[in-house]
């Protein structure tokens, strides 16, 4: 576990050092939004931003909860461009979530979260 969290530490670290995107990724810089509807007029919205130098933020709004929730990340890709690596920084922990990513084209890509697909859409 130990070896785990220090390779992830490495990761991180080298992301932000190297955090120039691959000119084959570069597709996803921007911002991303996907809505989950949830019935009279309730909704979630998620709301992520890739920025060039592999730093992002993501937002959710809870519309029937009236919340808000922001958060920056740092991010890599892996080398076949499936897994998308995002490692958020919490009271001094890197904690990070693996997605995998389907790019249908420059407008629009399938994320698939542990089972849920969410359909983001280019802003």
């Amino acid at each position: 576990m130990k070896k785990f969290l220090v390779f992830v530490l490495v990761l991180f670290m080298i992301g932000g050092l190297f955090a120039q995107t691959r000119p084959e990724h570069r597709w996803l810089l921007g911002t991303w939004a996907t809505r989950i509807d949830y019935g009279g007029g309730d909704y979630e919205e998620f709301i992520w931003t890739f920025n060039d130098n592999g730093t992002g933020r993501w937002q959710l709004n809870e519309v029937y909860r009236g919340q808000r929730y922001e958060e920056s990340f740092n991010f890599l890709f892996s080398l076949d461009g499936i897994e998308l690596y995002m490692f958020i920084e919490e009271d001094g922990y890197i904690d990070y979530e693996v997605f995998q990513v389907h790019r249908i084209n420059d407008q629009r890509m399938i994320i698939n979260d542990w089972g849920d697909v969410l359909d983001f859409r280019k802003r």
